[in-house]
């Protein structure tokens, strides 16, 4: 098959289509083991707990305690939106009790994009907003679109020791649309303190007798020929200290 970029025609021998097809393979299982990972630190920063799922394995949910005071969801005229909601207000309020909860500090601020509309309105954050201290990386102040491949957060701005952070990434499982992060989600937490990281289970396969994060491996078939790729991966989110983490939904 012609390769994106490649001439009418084709210009790679076989062997060179085979090696580049094998990458693009691996690079894609790669990817969609990335993606877990990070649907499950979703789920670790939202609900303080992770579901385990996996072939041939029970699944478990793994929960890492956090206080049930971290978990927020607003209602009725709390909602952001509502009139006299200043979203700001509760940002503050929120950071405190991260403080008041476990003595942790709240360091980065991460909105989908609903919640980040709703907090742009917010006259005293946008007064209080620093948007000139980013040393990487960009800070939109106007409309701003996440969700697109390789464009799944980008920085708002700082307040003080707050950074702002709008994110975003949809994913689509038979058929149905959803997304790692609500529109209306808001999570303050402390990345430095959270300590969170990864551990992972053991590849029964005498060919892995060492720690790895992936195991790619592959085989050949005969009568018909083919090539047999598969990467084997068993990751969980590991979290010391959970109370260094708060979710709201806030609509």
């Amino acid at each position: 098959i012609r390769i994106p970029g490649e001439r009418i025609g084709g210009e790679m021998s076989p062997a060179d289509r085979y090696a580049y097809n094998l990458a693009m393979i691996i690079d894609d299982q790669d990817m969609r083991v990335t993606r877990r990972e990070e649907f499950m630190c979703s789920q670790a920063i939202r609900t303080g707990q992770v579901t385990v799922v996996g072939e041939d394995y029970p699944t478990q949910t793994i929960n890492y305690g956090r206080d049930a005071a971290l978990t927020i969801a607003l209602t009725s005229t709390a909602r952001w939106g509502e009139t006299g909601v200043d979203p700001y207000d509760d940002i503050e309020e929120w950071c405190q009790l991260l403080v008041d909860t476990d003595g942790f500090t709240a360091r980065e601020v991460l909105l989908g994009g609903g919640a980040a509309g709703f907090l742009k309105r917010s006259a005293r954050f946008m007064e209080m907003l620093d948007n000139r201290r980013q040393a990487t990386g960009s800070m939109e102040l106007g409309v701003v679109s996440t969700g697109a491949e390789n464009k799944y957060s980008t920085v708002l701005g700082t307040i003080g020791e707050l950074t702002f952070v709008q994110y975003s990434q949809p994913y689509t499982v038979g058929g149905v649309k959803n997304n790692f992060w609500p529109t209306y989600g808001v999570g303050i937490f402390d990345p430095f303190q959270f300590q969170g990281m990864f551990g992972y289970g053991a590849i029964l396969d005498n060919q892995s007798l060492r720690s790895v994060e992936r195991f790619p491996d592959m085989w050949a078939e005969r009568n018909p020929s083919r090539t047999v790729v598969q990467t084997q991966s068993a990751p969980l989110p590991i979290v010391p200290e959970p109370n260094a983490s708060l979710f709201a939904l806030v609509r």
